[in-house]
């Protein structure tokens, strides 16, 4: 006798052996039979609350024996919200064989990617938002595919088929057409035939018959019957190219009188298209206005600012000189990238350059500061820099515009930055660029008080010494 419980491969029915389950026969039948049921025409929603993964993916089992939601033969995959991307769902058992119908009821439009066993882009089924399918997971084991089982469908009748409207999408979509007017005819379509919904353009390389609405582009070909309306381009073709009016008029019906008004007058001159006419055309002086008869830049009088000479500055046919003096002032504040006196500027941003003294005074009245109070330790400070010759780097030298032997020299003296940091703080600043910078002037402060100390202590000694 049989004592271990089985169960079918694909819907996990409870297998009953020989001399199994005695007194709970009816039992295990009536919740197979439900599985069957459940398996046949069961309708189900799943909701799911994340996307998953290709490598994480939201899985589901068929549980043996019991109710599962993926042994239902209709499965409404919805979500609560938009979960904010494409989602995967996979059949985890990969040697179950099963054919469910899915539809993609995913909020916010979202795709569905079907998988069974280790996800392969190969292998998987993608499922537009809204759309039904009759997948087939094929039970390969890791590498099971997901397919449409119906493929290709062929349908031998139709007698109604549901139409939405499509109004507004900015696409292409292409025409159906069939083989013949009756009868079973393939369903077709021609590349050469689209139109888009959101433009309500129709395109196509040959048109027969009549047309009525706008044509937008070129007419390549002949055009038998009558053109009612404008024609925007030129028309081009021999003797029979066109049939109607067109291929038989050499002159208007009725002619018409030609007349130039405005700034440029003319004589009224008849013409009826049977030759060419000339217009004899008469413009007034001074009748043309520039600010309104001019399509680019015009300039209808110049005047001087300040330390700007100008001469000629209106009239007809003239031509204007500038002269800017020496001395240009201005009371705005002015901003430049960097500045040279008496030499060429670098390109450094923010750099001086000047080929003698910069003489300026710096702002230090006792009635501009408070919470003063005196540099302790002065001495002990000064003690903890030290001045140092050095060469700048490669790429210092380079963003300076290299070495010229005055403002830029590779060997240079000064002090550490780092090092005045730690002792004084108050003069040293980060520039843009990352790097540190000294206000070398304000280091006379600590110099000044450390003097100090030092005459105080050489006046101990002198003291001692005494003594």
């Amino acid at each position: 006798m049989t004592t271990t419980t089985t169960y079918s491969n694909n819907l996990g029915i409870t297998l009953i052996g020989t001399g199994q389950q005695a007194g709970t026969w009816g039992t295990t039948t009536n919740t197979n039979f439900e599985l069957l049921d459940e398996a046949i025409n069961g309708v189900v929603t799943l909701t799911l609350s994340a996307t998953g993964s290709t490598g994480s993916p939201n899985d589901q089992t068929i549980a043996d024996g019991t109710s599962s939601t993926l042994r239902h033969k209709y499965i409404n995959v919805t979500s609560g919200s938009d979960l904010g991307g494409t989602v995967y769902l996979r059949l985890l058992d990969n040697a179950v064989e099963k054919i469910a119908i899915i539809k993609n009821s995913l909020a916010g439009s979202q795709s569905l990617v079907l998988i069974q066993g280790t996800y392969d882009a190969a292998n998987v089924l993608t499922l537009a938002n809204g759309k039904t399918v009759v997948a087939k997971f094929d039970g390969g084991g890791s590498s099971a595919t997901v397919v449409n089982a119906l493929g290709s469908l062929t349908l031998d009748a139709v007698d109604n088929i549901n139409v939405t409207a499509n109004n507004s999408t900015n696409e292409s979509v292409f025409p159906v057409f069939v083989d013949g007017a009756t009868g079973a005819q393939g369903l077709e379509s021609d590349t050469g035939l689209s139109y888009n919904p959101s433009t309500g353009v129709l395109t196509t390389t040959s048109v027969t018959g009549n047309l009525t609405g706008a044509v937008t582009g070129n007419v390549t070909g002949n055009v038998t019957g009558n053109v009612t309306g404008n024609v925007t381009g030129n028309t081009s073709g021999s003797s029979g190219s066109c049939t109607g009016n067109a291929a038989t008029a050499t002159a208007l019906a009725n002619a018409r009188t030609i007349t130039l008004a405005g700034d440029v007058t003319s004589s009224a001159v008849s013409f009826d298209g049977s030759a060419n006419i000339t217009i004899t055309t008469a413009q007034a002086n001074n009748s043309v206005d520039l600010t309104t008869h001019t399509t680019g830049n015009y300039v209808a009088a110049l005047s001087a600012g300040t330390g700007i000479t100008l001469s000629a500055t209106s009239g007809e046919g003239i031509t204007p000189t500038i002269a800017i003096g020496q001395a240009v002032g201005t009371g705005s504040n002015v901003q430049f990238n960097a500045l040279g006196v008496g030499t060429a500027s670098s390109t450094t941003q923010g750099e001086i350059r000047a080929t003698n003294d910069i003489t300026a005074f710096f702002s230090s009245d006792a009635r501009l500061k408070e919470n003063i109070c005196y540099i302790d330790e002065a001495l002990d400070k000064v003690a903890q820099i030290q001045g140092v010759e050095f060469d700048w780097t490669e790429d210092y030298m380079e963003r300076r515009g290299g070495e010229d032997g005055m403002f830029v020299r590779k060997h240079d003296v000064g002090l550490i930055a780092q090092d005045v940091e730690k002792v004084l703080p108050e003069v040293v600043a980060n520039r843009e660029d990352g790097f540190k910078a000294i206000k070398y002037d304000r280091v006379v402060a600590l110099l000044v008080n450390a003097v100090h100390e030092l005459t105080n202590k050489v006046e101990e000694l002198e003291v001692k010494l005494e003594s």
